[in-house]
Formats: structure tokens, C-alpha cells, sequence
């Protein structure tokens, strides 16, 4: 499995304590996220034979200009992952900066989607969101998931269009096979409960919901 945008590392540790799957590739843009991931996958005794994290853009393109985080670099010779480059796995997941909107510091990073980042497929598409979604096929095998994790505050507050998620599976060939949904609150409940918070009745109203995505059948 693949996440992009590790972070602390919770979810990829919550697939493999249980069993969800095998192996862990994990890319990161900040590489303060991906030394706090590596220290936490050791703290649950999951070592670089099952996890392996990139300090790079998304999904490591070849030749990788990642850099590999590993402890002892003569693992490479004995290394049991997947190849970066031709990676295809069965399972995608990511859990993207919900907001666009650009960022100022490195740690917005993590709730808005920068509109101007680089685009290393050199089209049309900028946010994070629409390049994950363009390139994730290309490393997800035949009968593979994508688990895409999404609030829908943008559309609340009028960030981001209705059908906008929709209109980029479609144009990306993606099928969506099921949608979980949870109004529970995630983050800051202190901030969350405030009244006087500018964003207070947008995050009471919010849902956070994953979508599960398939390659989509050929017609």
C-alpha cells in the first residue's frame, strides 16, 4: 500500500496493526512529517522491512528525487519493496489538505491546498487534490482502491463547488465504489465549540467522509 501525505504516520500504523495490509510506502512534502512518521512506526515495531518513507511531492516519480529515510542504507541491496518507479499497488490512500487556499507557512500545508505548487505533469491541474487524483491511477494496479479521505467544509463555506470532487473522479476515470461518512467532529474541539469562531456554524455542519475508488470499467 501507498500513502501519500504520511503525516504523523496514524493511519498506514492503523492498517498494519490490523492486518489491513503488508507493506507501507509513505511519501511526505515535510520532512518534520516524515522524521515524526518514522519515529512512530518504531514506537509500534514496524520497521523499514514493512515501511518505507520518501521526503518528496506525492507519488516518487523516476528517477526518484526522494530521499530515502532509511536507518541503514545496505538495506537497499536486500530491500523486498516494490520498485518506486513501477510501483503498483493495491491500495492508495490519502488524506489531503481539505481547504483550497494558499498557504503561508510550511504547516499550512497540512489543511490548505496550495493552487500554485508545482505541477509535475506539466497540465492543466494545480491543487494537490487534482494531482493526486490525476496520477494515482497510474500506480494503482488493475483491481486496486483508492482511499481518499475528505471534509466537505470547503463546499460549505463556499470554497470549493458542489460537484467539483465528482467532475475530477470523472475526468480522471475513477469510479467511486462507496462513501463513508461521519459527522463526528475531527480536530480542535475546544476551537470547534467556539461561537465566535468566524468558521463555527461551516464546522457544525461538517462531514467528513471517505471515498473508496476503483478504476473505472471500460464501457
Amino acid at each position: 500500500a501507498m500513502e501519500i501525505g504520511v503525516g504523523s504516520g496514524i493511519l498506514s500504523i492503523l492498517l498494519l496493526y490490523h492486518n489491513r495490509v503488508s507493506k507501507i510506502i509513505g511519501t511526505d512534502i515535510s520532512y518534520a512529517a516524515i522524521q515524526c512518521a518514522r519515529e512512530n512506526f518504531k514506537k509500534f515495531g514496524f520497521l523499514e522491512d514493512v515501511v518505507r518513507l520518501h521526503h518528496c511531492s506525492l507519488f516518487p516519480p523516476p528517477p526518484s528525487p526522494c530521499s530515502s529515510l532509511l536507518d541503514n542504507e545496505e538495506l537497499e541491496e536486500k530491500d523486498t519493496m516494490p520498485s518506486l518507479s513501477a510501483a503498483k499497488v493495491d491500495l492508495i490512500l490519502c488524506n489531503p489538505p481539505w481547504v483550497p487556499y494558499k498557504p503561508q507557512v510550511i504547516s499550512d500545508l497540512a489543511v490548505y491546498d496550495n493552487q500554485n505548487n508545482d505541477n509535475h505533469d506539466n497540465d492543466n491541474t494545480t491543487s494537490m487534490l487534482s494531482q493526486f487524483l490525476s496520477r494515482a491511477p497510474k500506480h494503482l494496479s488493475q483491481h486496486g482502491y483508492i482511499w481518499l479521505i475528505m471534509s466537505d467544509l470547503a463546499e460549505i463555506i463556499g470554497l470549493r463547488r458542489k460537484h467539483e470532487l465528482d467532475e475530477l473522479f470523472a475526468t480522471n476515470r475513477l469510479e467511486v465504489v462507496d462513501i463513508i461518512s461521519s459527522s463526528k467532529p475531527i480536530g480542535n474541539m475546544k476551537k470547534m465549540n467556539n461561537r465566535n469562531d468566524p468558521l463555527y456554524v461551516g464546522r457544525s455542519k461538517e462531514t467528513t467522509k471517505l471515498y473508496v475508488l476503483k478504476h473505472k470499467s471500460a464501457s
